[in-house]
């Protein structure tokens, strides 16, 4: 596959999660409305559809330096965001080319990555209304996903 139909691919998946997430979250309650807590599952969601779709992806897990824990998706090429919207509301997805100098920008607010596979996420102790297992098993319960 060339890489901008890969792109154009992750574009697509990742707007599809978000809607997600957003009528999720207007239907449960559990994250605020500028998705504050939903990072893990909405990277877990994004992550699992790249990778059904054959796009190499990992899961981040950081520590931002204002505002605590937060996890986002990386492929090889391109970081994607899907809750960034509880750091700045004025911006919803964040899909940024690892080689645009943006992305410095974006990572600095970070520190202690450490990079997630689906497995690795049941390791975690996520406070309850973030646990990405949990809140994707609610989701198709309410027929979110």
């Amino acid at each position: 596959m060339k890489k901008n139909d890969t792109n154009l691919k992750i574009k697509k998946i990742a707007n599809r999660i978000h809607k997600k997430i957003v009528a999720f979250q207007k239907t449960d309650r559990r994250w605020r409305k500028n998705l504050l807590g939903a990072c893990a599952t909405a990277s877990y969601l994004l992550h699992k559809a790249l990778k059904r779709q054959g796009i190499e992806s990992w899961m981040v897990h950081s520590c931002h330096k204002k505002y605590g824990n937060h996890v986002w998706v990386e492929t090889p090429d391109t970081l994607i965001d899907l809750t960034y919207s509880q750091f700045d509301e004025s911006k919803g997805i964040i899909i940024i080319n690892k080689n645009d100098p943006k992305i410095k920008s974006y990572y600095k607010n970070f520190k202690n990555m450490l990079n997630l596979s689906l497995d690795s996420m049941t390791y975690f102790k996520w406070p309850a209304s973030q646990d990405p297992i949990k809140c994707h098993m609610q989701m198709k319960k309410n027929r979110n996903v």
